[in-house]
């Protein structure tokens, strides 16, 4: 299959989604490289395939563009809906399309879910669009290591505990009691 340094390789050419249907179990993300939140949503796929790698069923990330290939994002289901994750199995010749939040609990969850309920709906190569080679003109839709680690520092800053200040020593205070002043009755005589 396709394996990446860490995932969310962007599948863009013929010859990428080939190698992406002979291979095994994948997480493929149908994203839109225009949003505003895209590279959140590569953020978010990233978080998921850490958390894959302390445990569990291990499989392919890739992505691509759902607006550029639009037969294929309809033919899986995602009719324009983006984010979207599609779980596929090129070797065994089946895809699920993800029910649910695009987080990373909600992915995560979902992929263990569906693991345990077995194949979805056949991934029928003769009835698969034909894959459109995609351009990336802007080179704006992955993920810079430089602003990765900026964003990672932005991250660790945020998630620091506030640390409290150190409690005073009590001071000795004084009890200062106060006297009571009787006030005497006059008397009418």
């Amino acid at each position: 299959g396709i394996n990446a340094e860490y995932m969310g390789v962007r599948v863009h050419t013929t010859a990428m989604w080939n190698k992406l249907l002979g291979g095994g179990l994948t997480l493929l993300a149908v994203l839109d490289t225009s949003s505003e939140y895209h590279k959140n949503y590569l953020r978010t796929l990233k978080e998921v395939w850490k958390k894959s790698q302390k445990g569990g069923t291990k499989y392919n990330f890739a992505w691509i563009d759902g607006p550029q290939q639009l037969p294929l994002s309809t033919y899986f289901g995602v009719d324009g809906q983006y984010p979207a994750v599609v779980f596929m199995n090129g070797k065994k010749d089946w895809w699920k399309l993800m029910v649910g939040s695009f987080s990373v609990e909600g992915i995560y969850k979902y992929a263990s879910a569906m693991l345990l309920k077995g194949a979805g709906k056949p991934l029928s190569n003769d009835k698969l669009p034909a894959f459109q080679t995609e351009s990336n003109p802007n080179g704006l839709s992955e993920l810079d290591s430089e602003e990765e680690k900026a964003y990672e520092a932005q991250k660790e800053e945020a998630n620091k505990k506030p640390t409290k200040p150190k409690p005073k020593p009590a001071a000795e205070t004084k009890v200062k009691k106060k006297k009571k002043k009787k006030k005497k009755k006059s008397t009418l005589r």
